[in-house]
């Protein structure tokens, strides 16, 4: 490779690795280095976030899945750990080459406690030369930087979609925990317009789906709506009521005896936003 060919070969893997943030630079990386290289066959091969394996070779458009018997073995006898440092070996037949090959080198080009990454060439013609070795050293060091910062924030993003799907799983055990539970659990709004309620308390006023209670006023499923407006009061005073104990108006306006334990959600200026309330239901105790 004489300057010229070097120049153009450092600034079009620059350019490539520079507009495609993706792992599909990896495969087009693999083209132009067999191109420049005049190697039979190229892969990169790496481990993601996830800990799956998998490798992109020239002439396939697609990246390549590896189980982990084939990375194992791979990376036993075809990409030890040289410290950056080009590893010859050979023969080796590279997965979906067709025939083994006697020239192969390989050498790391990002290590990480998340990642891994090497490039592995192959040939059949001439063993490599010192300057061809030298030559992939500083493609491996052009690349690294680059991978890294793909890495952090395939890294970032990967954490934040861990924390998304923890929240996720945590507001869905929370959601069943509700509806399953045996009371009425219900949020309203500081105008006590009911916003949320569970099956449970659903069941227990007698009705059958929540679109008949949801953005109504908690005081029209009150035996008597009055005691809601001096439960709403005392609620205001004193900031949560416990065990306070209340008639609700059940089916055919049967009374349903009740102690409820009532709390209002503030923000930071302490304006109310929401009500928050759990009542149990004691009927068959008062009866």
């Amino acid at each position: 490779m004489n300057m010229q060919e070097y120049q153009n070969f450092f600034l079009q893997i620059s350019l490539l690795y520079a507009q495609d943030p993706t792992t599909k630079a990896d495969i087009d990386a693999t083209n132009l280095i067999k191109t420049y290289f005049h190697a039979d066959t190229v892969a990169i091969f790496f481990q993601d976030l996830e800990g799956h394996h998998h490798y992109s070779i020239a002439g396939s458009p697609y990246t390549i899945a590896l189980s982990q018997h084939q990375w194992d073995e791979i990376i036993t006898t075809a990409c030890r750990k040289t410290e950056n440092k080009p590893y010859l070996f050979g023969p080796y037949h590279i997965p979906l080459f067709e025939k083994a090959l006697p020239y192969c080198v390989s050498l790391r080009f990002y290590a990480s406690a998340s990642a891994l990454g090497y490039l592995l060439l192959g040939r059949e013609y001439a063993p490599w030369s010192e300057e061809e070795l030298t030559l992939l050293t500083q493609v491996a060091q052009l690349i690294a930087p680059i991978v890294h910062n793909r890495v952090q924030r395939l890294l970032a993003e990967y954490r934040a979609k861990q924390v998304t799907e923890e929240i996720q799983a945590k507001e869905y055990r929370l959601r069943t925990l509700l509806e399953t539970a045996p009371m009425l659990i219900y949020t309203a709004t500081p105008d006590d317009r009911i916003i949320t309620i569970n099956h449970f308390g659903i069941h227990l006023l007698g009705l059958t789906k929540k679109e008949d209670i949801l953005n109504h006023h908690f005081a029209e499923f009150f035996y008597n709506p009055s005691d809601r407006e001096y439960e709403l009061r005392r609620l205001e005073k004193e900031g949560m009521l416990r065990n306070y104990e209340i008639i609700l108006k059940g089916k055919n306006e049967i009374p349903i005896y009740a102690v409820e334990f009532l709390s209002v959600l503030k923000d930071k200026r302490g304006n109310s936003i929401e009500h928050q309330g759990i009542i149990h239901d004691i009927t068959e105790r008062i009866l």
